[in-house]
Formats: C-alpha cells, structure tokens, sequence
C-alpha cells in the first residue's frame, strides 16, 4: 500500500524528470499549479477522481493506495 507522503514524493519525482514546471505539469493532468504544489508539500489529499488522474501520471495503479 502506497501512502499520501509517498504518492507526492512520486509526484514531484515525476515532475522534475519530465523537466515541467509545477504549473505545466498540472495542466497536463486538468489542476492547477498552486493544487501540484499543495500535492507535493502534504497540504492536501487529493479527491479520489484526482487521485485517478494523478496515478496514471505517475505510472501507478490507483487501487495501491487501498489496503
């Protein structure tokens, strides 16, 4: 199982390998930028329809984050 500490550390990983700033990175996935920040720093839990589009980013099942 996969934790919310986790998916933003992925997140950021991800971001930062695709050389994509935070707001060009969330608008390949429809968010905002100040959402990928608050994802990445733990401020927030993504919405489960989010956390869907956000895993498919990462290249990760979304079903990893339900024990």
């Amino acid at each position: 199982m996969i934790d919310l500490n986790e998916l933003a550390k992925m997140l950021k990983m991800k971001r930062k390998e695709s050389g994509l700033s935070q707001e060009e990175f969330a608008e390949e996935m429809g968010f905002t930028g100040s959402y990928i920040s608050r994802l990445e720093n733990g401020k927030i839990s993504p919405t489960f329809k989010s956390l869907e589009r956000i895993s498919e980013q990462v290249g990760i099942k979304a079903k990893l984050f339900f024990g």
